[in-house]
């Protein structure tokens, strides 16, 4: 049987931890592109940072 690739099994093997739940990224995803429809994932990765360091969203 094979793994999915967001499994346990899968992010023990990377050393992978979730940090936040899927839905704050959601928001968070959701906020950049209400900003920016055209948003790069470089931006996007940005906001995930600052959220993360501020539990606020950023302002593009």
């Amino acid at each position: 049987m094979s793994q999915m690739p967001g499994s346990l099994n899968s992010q023990k093997r990377h050393d992978l931890m979730q940090v936040m739940p899927v839905t704050t990224l959601q928001d968070i995803v959701s906020n950049v592109r209400q900003q920016r429809p055209d948003a790069s994932l470089d931006e996007l990765f940005a906001a995930f940072v600052f959220y993360f360091e501020n539990d606020a969203f950023m302002e593009l």
